[in-house]
């Protein structure tokens, strides 16, 4: 398979078509063998487990009795973008465009297919609205318990346990942490995500998506640049980096007056083939 050979031994513990099959799936060959049986009769069909030219099947010295046809040669996808010629082992092609994935379903040699890349708002927007939901979920599971009923004269079982005053308030500078600089993305708040007085949090749908626009813009713009290192994988690792620090600051204070109780993009391109396994039967 592609350029290197395997010796499998046929004797009277695996002259058999099962007995193959066996023997090659449990040596790890990169081959997977299988009997097929039709109307034909039963035979022994061998598909690479790697596409494209690396995957390349072929048989030889065979003293087995048995005919192999090649029903697939592995073959590497080729392509070209912009007049750029490309080929790759698999259908899935990273790298010929800067934080592009491009998924080949099908050959079309010398048809152009227009690739339009554009910022995907829609899955940011998602993550950041499912983070509020569940924020807002804990904040007002934890303010029932000190909600006061006038009518009744009591408030929520927890009211007066002091743990769940400490989560409340070690909540709530969390989501109000702020930092300087990283180009005005500094909070929460300058991405569009507002508190409210009861800790809870709101969206403010416009202004996010401008942000997130005006941040995947800039990202994709800073990939075609520099590859390595994206504006928004900047930012976001700024603002992050600095939050843990001050995390595990706020811990180690905490930790000593407390000391441990120990537990009880757009482009032409054009395909011109498939990466594929090769598939022997025989």
């Amino acid at each position: 398979m592609g350029k290197t050979s395997t010796d499998i031994p046929v004797d009277g513990n695996n002259n058999t078509l099962d007995g193959l099959a066996s023997y090659i799936n449990g040596h790890e060959l990169g081959v997977t063998a299988s009997v097929i049986n039709d109307l034909n009769g039963a035979r022994l069909a061998l598909v690479s487990t790697a596409s494209g030219e690396p995957g390349d099947l072929s048989v030889t010295g065979n003293t087995t009795g048995l005919i192999f046809t090649k029903s697939a040669a592995g073959v590497n996808a080729s392509f070209s973008i912009d007049g750029v010629p490309f080929n790759s082992t698999t259908n899935t092609v990273t790298g010929a465009l800067a934080a592009v994935t491009l998924n080949l379903v099908s050959a079309a040699p010398g048809i152009p297919v227009l690739l339009t890349v554009g910022a995907d708002t829609a899955r940011a927007t998602q993550a950041v609205n499912a983070f509020v939901a569940s924020y807002n979920t804990v904040m007002g599971a934890i303010n029932s318990q000190f909600t006061f009923d006038p009518v009744a004269n009591t408030a929520g079982p927890l009211a007066a346990n002091s743990s769940l005053r400490s989560l409340q308030g070690s909540l709530l500078p969390d989501v109000t942490f702020s930092r300087t600089g990283n180009n005005g993305y500094v909070n929460l708040a300058s991405l569009g995500v507002n508190m409210a007085n009861d800790g809870t949090l709101s969206v403010d749908s416009v202004k996010l998506n401008e942000v997130i626009s005006d941040l995947l813009r800039a990202s994709l713009l800073e990939a075609q640049i520099n590859p390595s290192k994206t504006i928004l994988e900047t930012q976001i690792t700024n603002l992050l980096s600095l939050r843990e620090a001050w995390i595990e600051v706020e811990r180690t204070s905490r930790a000593s007056a407390h000391p441990p109780v120990p537990a009880q993009g757009v482009a032409a391109a054009e395909s011109s083939g498939d990466s594929a396994p090769s598939n022997w039967k025989s």
